[in-house]
């Protein structure tokens, strides 16, 4: 039997980045809120008939909003994998007398026990994390749609692979709801560059139905370098012309692309490309701040930990690791030499849905050391940067990622765009539209860099 580890101490002693100071609780599967709490539910180890075996139940009620910690005791998927794994699903009963289950490897939430009663995850506000595999997981449910208000009595449970040996634990909803801190998209004092990475959803910088609103996020931002991901079938010509029709600075300059497959980097700045790259795409920018290394990234989608798909993905981000360390070698292309000692910055659509091996590789101190700067929405404080159009199937989760030198570059600002919950005065400054970003099933990263000195 594992020894127990109080939630929140692994998180806290594996941590590296700068992580924004958020809610008091979010579900981004980083834990530091649970630290030093007592569980509210313990299940033995070993009673589970599939491979989600609960051992530890963290829970905490914010107005209508659950959020829970829980500990599976093995590095499994939960929304894609073996049959023989069996599925976890949460179990909540309300004092109505409804019911709302939430199947995880299922990928659906139903009313009533009925699986033909199907509700949406954004109508529940559901979101769990990390969506690698892991042995902890961070969930967040609004249960306003069953709630009739502050002392209404509910209860959470499991069932599938296992359940709470000592029953449904009983919660009750209250008046603490959570208030984000207002938040700025405004450029930060000394920054000397500024980046904004979208996958664009097949081509939507040019498509008809979405090239408005793409224009719209990639005008609001004033980003001297743009990473797209998913031009399929628009060429680096194309989406010069594009990018110089919305004119991101404002200035009537030039801009200059590289693209490689469906990855793009973008500035009016000098860019000097890498020829290669499998499911990214590299060039070294040069600002007149200084020049950085920058890789627009979109590996391989979909799978589970083990599974070619993973297999496929830990191969492309293991090639650009090598990629980044023969840059620092002076190895790797002549035209690149001169800029052996620039930062480095990764950042676009990882599809990180299978193990986490992809973003090890790229922290690793004995290859590229490079830091995650995790990033949260400005309204809400919540780092999901991917949805489903269709609000069912695969849930939301964070699947847009930026990994950078430390050493060489000092974080400003940075943030995730999601229009949606931006009020009229700051659309209006910013020349959006409330639903901008539902343009992309993918949210904009923006992340503020100064040169060290």
């Amino acid at each position: 039997m594992p020894m127990f580890i109080p939630i929140g101490v692994a998180a806290v002693a594996l941590s590296r980045g700068v992580f924004d100071a958020g809610p008091p609780c979010v579900a981004d599967g980083m834990f530091d809120e649970w630290y030093g709490r007592a569980p509210v539910a313990v299940d033995p180890f070993g009673d589970a008939t599939g491979a989600f075996d609960v051992t530890a139940v963290f829970a905490e009620v914010r107005g209508s909003e659950l959020y829970l910690a829980w500990d599976t005791n093995a590095p499994v998927n939960l929304q894609a994998g073996s049959g023989a794994d069996g599925t976890i699903r949460i179990e909540l009963a309300f004092s109505s007398g409804g019911a709302l289950t939430v199947d995880l490897r299922g990928r659906t939430a139903y009313w009533n026990h009925n699986p033909g009663l199907e509700v949406s995850w954004p109508s529940i506000g559901y979101e769990t994390a990390p969506t690698v595999a892991a042995d902890r997981y961070e969930t967040r449910l609004d249960l306003s749609l069953f709630l009739t208000g502050p002392g209404d009595v509910f209860t959470v449970d499991f069932s599938g692979s296992d359940a709470l040996a000592g029953g449904p634990l009983a919660l009750r909803a209250n008046r603490r709801a959570q208030n984000p801190p207002a938040r700025s998209p405004a450029r930060w004092l000394g920054t000397d560059v500024r980046v904004a990475s979208l996958n664009t959803l097949r081509d939507g910088l040019t498509d008809a139905n979405q090239r408005d609103a793409v224009g719209r996020l990639l005008d609001s931002m004033d980003a001297e370098i743009i990473c797209l991901q998913e031009e399929y079938n628009d060429s680096a010509a194309t989406i010069k012309a594009r990018l110089e029709a919305i004119d991101p600075l404002g200035d009537g300059a030039a801009w200059n692309v590289w693209k490689w497959n469906d990855d793009a980097v973008a500035s009016p700045y000098p860019i000097t490309p890498y020829f290669g790259g499998d499911g990214w795409a590299a060039a070294v920018v040069e600002t007149p701040a200084g020049a950085v290394f920058v890789a627009s990234v979109h590996p391989k989608c979909c799978g589970y930990v083990g599974n070619s798909d993973d297999d496929r993905r830990v191969m492309q981000m293991l090639d650009l690791a090598d990629t980044i360390e023969d840059l620092r070698a002076g190895t790797l292309q002549a035209d690149l030499i001169p800029f052996a000692a620039v930062p480095v910055v990764v950042v676009g659509d990882w599809n990180l849905v299978g193990s986490s091996v992809p973003l090890d590789v790229m922290l690793d101190p004995a290859g590229p050391g490079l830091d995650e700067l995790v990033m949260r929405r400005l309204g809400s404080g919540r780092t999901t940067t991917w949805e489903a159009p269709s609000g069912f199937d695969f849930s939301p989760g964070r699947l847009d990622l930026l990994v950078y030198d430390a050493p060489g570059l000092t974080v400003r600002n940075r943030f995730v765009l999601d229009t949606s919950e931006l009020g009229g005065a700051t659309l209006g400054a910013l020349g959006l539209q409330a639903m901008d970003s539902r343009a992309s099933d993918h949210l904009m990263l923006v992340a503020d860099f100064a040169f060290a000195p």
